[in-house]
């Protein structure tokens, strides 16, 4: 009984660490990706590089799909390269996802 009872702890202690290891692995490639693809994709904005801009954009909010700052950041790319419509959609979209996103406000107005 007390070596079945040691088994079971065991188990259970391999799996904690499996699911200690593989949280930090996950949010550690999700969030240290997303983060480096949306500072690049500013960087290319900064640069007037507007293909890997939207690039980098696009694979951000594949894997931040609910981040405003994406939306705001896509419809900047939009409104540069020449498309105030589509930066108008981006813009709102920021907003319907954060109501209070005062400079997503600000770049539709304009």
């Amino acid at each position: 009984m007390i070596i079945n009872n040691l088994k079971k702890f065991a188990s259970m202690k391999l799996l904690f660490i499996h699911i200690l290891i593989f949280s930090c692995f996950y949010s550690t490639v999700l969030g240290q990706n997303s983060e480096e693809y949306y500072e690049q994709s500013k960087k290319y904005l900064r640069e007037n590089a507007f293909g890997p801009a939207f690039e980098a954009i696009n694979k951000y909010l594949e894997l931040q799909p609910q981040a405003p700052k994406g939306y705001l950041t896509k419809g900047l790319i939009e409104y540069k390269s020449g498309n105030p419509l589509g930066a108008i959609t981006n813009f709102d979209k920021a907003i319907s996802l954060n109501p209070r996103y005062l400079e997503a406000y600000y770049n539709r107005a304009l």
